[in-house]
């Protein structure tokens, strides 16, 4: 369907190779997993501009999920 993950792009990283964890099971740093995504089409891909992981400490007190925040701008 031509749609990429934002954050394998970004930080070129294969799938299955995530360094940067968006979920802690039961809210526990010593459990993370990559488990959120946001794919785009190959035109919007060229537009990203920056790829952000919310930090746990910040974060785990509103949720067991850190935010990926993607950044778009004009190419």
């Amino acid at each position: 369907n031509n749609i990429h993950s934002v954050y394998h792009k970004q930080f070129s990283i294969e799938h299955g190779q995530e360094k940067h964890p968006t979920f802690y099971l039961y809210r526990n740093k010593e459990k993370p997993y990559h488990l959120d995504y946001c794919f785009v089409s190959s035109d919007l891909l060229c537009k990203v501009k920056k790829v952000e992981i919310g930090d746990h400490n910040c974060w785990s007190t509103y949720s067991d999920h850190s935010p990926l925040i993607i950044k778009f701008g004009k190419s």
